[in-house]
C-alpha cells in the first residue's frame, strides 16, 4: 500500500474495521472482496467506482460493497474511509488474505 496512507486496524467482537486516511488525489487500488462488507466515508469527498460505474460522494456517507464487485476509491480531498468486515481474523498482516478475492 502507498506510504502516504495512514492505516489503523481495529478488531472487536468478530468485526474488523480498516480506517484509512487518504491524501487528496490518491487512489486506493481496485480490488474484489469475497464477502459483502460495509464502507463509511467519515471525512472528505471521493470518487467511488464499483464495477466500472463511478460516482462522487461526500462525507458522511455509508455504503454496502457487494462480494465480487470490483471497486476502487479516489480521494478528491483528504478523506477518511472505513471498510468494515465480519471476520474472525485479528492479524493485520493476514486479514487482507482472508477478505480479498
Amino acid at each position: 500500500m502507498n506510504d502516504l496512507l495512514k492505516i489503523a486496524h481495529l478488531f472487536g467482537g468478530g468485526v474488523y474495521a480498516k480506517e484509512t486516511v487518504i491524501p487528496a488525489g490518491l487512489e486506493l487500488t481496485q480490488h474484489v472482496h469475497k464477502f459483502d462488507h460495509l464502507s463509511y466515508l467519515v471525512k472528505g469527498s471521493v470518487m467511488l467506482e464499483v464495477d466500472g460505474k463511478a460516482e462522487v460522494h461526500y462525507a458522511p456517507k455509508s455504503f454496502v460493497i457487494e462480494a465480487g464487485k470490483e471497486h476502487k476509491v479516489t480521494s478528491l480531498s483528504e478523506a477518511v474511509w472505513l471498510c468494515i468486515h465480519a471476520t474472525a481474523c485479528t492479524d493485520p498482516e493476514k486479514v487482507d488474505e482472508t477478505l480479498i478475492a
